[in-house]
């Protein structure tokens, strides 16, 4: 089972869009794919405590645990990934342990390409987990009328999808 996880709290968002791209992806190849939307819970902060006990975030672990391979797909703000997936790792930091992880990142201009890095050195080095070396980033030119334009983005995310099956056969 592959998992992806949108953390735009925009349900018409291009990174979700991109996201739902994905999911189909994994579909067309008949590869059992869940999609994890988080504008649809309410996971608290993480307070280093409480929050590890929350109902939300111990349902939302248990589907990253079952996952063999999961694709981050996010905004990009102030040349980072949002919070509220920053938010979801820390809260479920456990579930994270050697999983392979690819990232989507949805941004308004191609100047924080390098975004995502900051949770890849995390989830790489804290949680040990394999980070597919390619990712897609997309920018706003890409995009017309919140709809997926460039062809060049949805080939790569088709690429990335692949390369997720391609090591998930490897890795496991």
């Amino acid at each position: 089972m592959n998992l992806i996880i949108s953390g735009s709290l925009n349900k018409n968002s291009k990174s979700r869009q991109m996201a739902i791209l994905a999911k189909n992806f994994f579909q067309n190849k008949s590869v059992p794919t869940g999609l994890i939307n988080l504008v649809d819970y309410d996971i608290p902060l993480c307070d280093g405590d409480e929050c590890y006990n929350d109902k939300v975030v111990k349902k939302i672990k248990d589907k990253i645990l079952k996952a063999d391979s999961i694709l981050i797909c996010g905004p990009v703000y102030n040349y980072d990934l949002n919070a509220v997936l920053r938010n979801l790792v820390e809260v479920t930091s456990s579930a994270w342990t050697g999983k392979l992880v690819g990232f989507i990142c949805a941004a308004g201009g191609k100047n924080s390409y390098m975004a995502p890095i900051a949770l890849i050195n995390n989830l790489m080095l804290h949680n040990r987990c394999l980070i597919i070396p390619r990712f897609v980033y997309a920018s706003s030119s890409d995009f017309s009328e919140n709809v997926l334009i460039n062809n060049d983005i949805i080939n790569r995310i088709e690429q990335l999808v692949g390369e997720a099956i391609k090591l998930n056969g490897v890795y496991s």
